[in-house]
């Protein structure tokens, strides 16, 4: 009973093994497909050129080409752009909404504390964006080129992946953001810091550099573009204190109210100022040996590891036992020509 549970558990686990390889493999094909057709659109901020290709890498069949809301800071220490639009992916019942944020255009000044440890390793200085929605915060880092950074690695990927969040319907509460697994409501404020660690690595150096506060009197729908300025604001630190910042980049447009972002009916109106973009996903196909490739690995291993511990040893006992049965055979045709020449 014992030897067949140990086996049924055998055959969960490789199981659920292949299905993370598999979605692993999946998505190494669209990390690549996106390494290879999009990064370059992003480093020369050609959002028309890499926005379809990120959308065909993030399998989303359609999006809005123009950005929800757009903010530009032409700052000679922080300039950069941030940029928010819709996609839709395909799901079981219909289409999911995702919005997609994207800093880009990033061109920072601001001297690093050890510009040699900082030649050494430019991932030592980063950008964070933090938002702070009324349930929770979600942050993100960037380091100087735009890609990503896992937190807390110090190590960049090779790519720009945007941040995302989806718009959902929650209940009679109508529609909510659904931010990793957790469901909350409006976005109250996004903030961007830069982190400097070349001079003391566990006790950098913070830069909050510009602050988008949930403006609920912006009544424009969609398609909200701003420069932002500098003023005085209020905002938390990294220890969650209050602190009044001045000459501060910020946003007098920017609304993080769930009905700004709940614009699934742009898809069906006849509207000139919006383009509906459609992904050519089969462009994807032709990195499906990525995928293949990391399924005929774990099948190699799975078949290994799976005969070693099942199948070597009725291996073993079925060599032994030929071996004695042909030792037993030489035996007794040693003893039957012995018995012929005795008899002789």
């Amino acid at each position: 009973m014992l030897k067949w549970f140990l086996r049924i558990l055998y055959a969960f686990i490789v199981v659920i093994v292949g299905i993370m390889v598999l979605n692993e493999g999946f998505a190494n094909k669209r990390l690549t497909y996106l390494e290879e057709n999009a990064q370059t659109h992003f480093d020369e901020n050609n959002m028309d050129s890499y926005l379809p290709e990120y959308n065909v890498a993030a399998e989303r069949y359609r999006y809005v080409e123009q950005p929800l809301y757009n903010a530009v800071s032409n700052d000679l220490r922080f300039g950069f752009e941030f940029s928010i639009y819709h996609t839709q992916v395909a799901v079981k019942d219909g289409s999911a909404n995702v919005l997609v944020f994207i800093l880009h255009n990033l061109d920072i000044n601001e001297p690093p504390l050890n510009e040699e440890e900082f030649d050494k390793n430019n991932n030592l200085v980063r950008i964070r964006v933090s938002m702070q929605f009324e349930n929770g915060l979600y942050q993100q880092d960037y380091n100087l080129d735009g890609n990503i950074m896992p937190l807390p690695s110090p190590y960049a990927m090779d790519v720009a992946i945007p941040m995302e969040i989806q718009v959902v319907e929650n209940g009679e509460e109508g529609k909510s953001f659904k931010v990793n697994e957790g469901i909350t409501g409006k976005l109250e404020e996004v903030k961007f810091e830069l982190i400097d660690s070349t001079l003391y690595e566990n006790e950098p150096k913070r830069t909050i550099f510009a602050v988008f506060k949930s403006n609920d009197t912006v009544e424009e729908k969609y398609l909200v573009h701003e420069e932002l300025i500098k003023d005085t604001v209020i905002t938390t630190d990294h220890n969650n204190e209050t602190v009044e910042l001045t000459n501060t980049l910020t946003s007098k447009l920017f609304n993080g109210t769930i009905e700004r972002f709940d614009v699934e009916y742009l898809y069906d109106e006849d509207n000139p100022d919006i383009t509906i973009g459609i992904s050519d996903l089969s462009k994807l196909n032709s990195y499906n040996s990525i995928v293949v490739k990391y399924v005929s690995i774990f099948l190699i291993i799975a078949i290994i590891i799976t005969y070693l511990l099942f199948f070597l040893n009725p291996t073993i006992k079925y060599f032994k036992n030929k071996k004695a049965k042909n030792i037993d055979r030489i035996i007794k045709e040693a003893d039957q020509k012995k018995t012929i020449f005795t008899d002789e």
